[in-house]
């Protein structure tokens, strides 16, 4: 994905623009199709402490289809989990990774499937968030709650996946 903020700005102009305060240039991260393997489990009963997660949910791979918005989640003992999401306006995005010049702001999916049971881990209002920085390869199933600062598995101590694209 190519940033929406790319500007040029003539070596004359940009004094005025420092003195007066440039408008900020704000990027956008999408949930993007591919094929994606588990980075990281996380759930208030036991944070990120080694061993906590099953291996069964660390070796799932997640393959999406962004433009279907559909998602499937294969386990390694064959089991398979089919996720459909909804569109979020893009004006209720969470803006995340601040920058002096501006944010990212990423995509959420809201999960169709709710409350999501992921083995242990329990989703009452499941959603898929784009990571930050625009470009990132980062993809979170998580809790819809307040989802800024950071990317996706800000959750306030509730459940959250995170998966990178291969």
């Amino acid at each position: 994905m190519t940033p929406r903020c790319r500007r040029r700005v003539p070596w004359r102009v940009l004094p005025l623009l420092l003195a007066a305060g440039s408008p900020a240039c704000n990027d956008v991260s999408e949930i993007r199709s591919g094929e994606y393997r588990v980075t990281s489990v996380w759930d208030e009963s036991c944070g990120a402490e080694a061993g906590c997660a099953a291996a069964r949910i660390e070796g799932a791979r997640l393959t999406v289809d962004a433009g279907r918005r559909e998602a499937v989640l294969d386990f390694r003992d064959g089991e398979v989990l089919s996720l459909t999401w909804s569109a979020r306006a893009e004006s209720k995005w969470p803006e995340g990774c601040p920058t002096n010049t501006g944010h990212t702001r990423m995509e959420v999916g809201v999960v169709d499937e709710a409350p999501l049971e992921v083995d242990w881990l329990e989703f009452e209002k499941p959603v898929f968030v784009a990571g930050c920085p625009a470009g990132s390869r980062s993809l979170s199933l998580t809790e819809d709650v307040d989802l800024g600062g950071g990317a996706g598995c800000n959750t306030a101590g509730k459940a959250c996946i995170t998966f990178e694209r291969d």
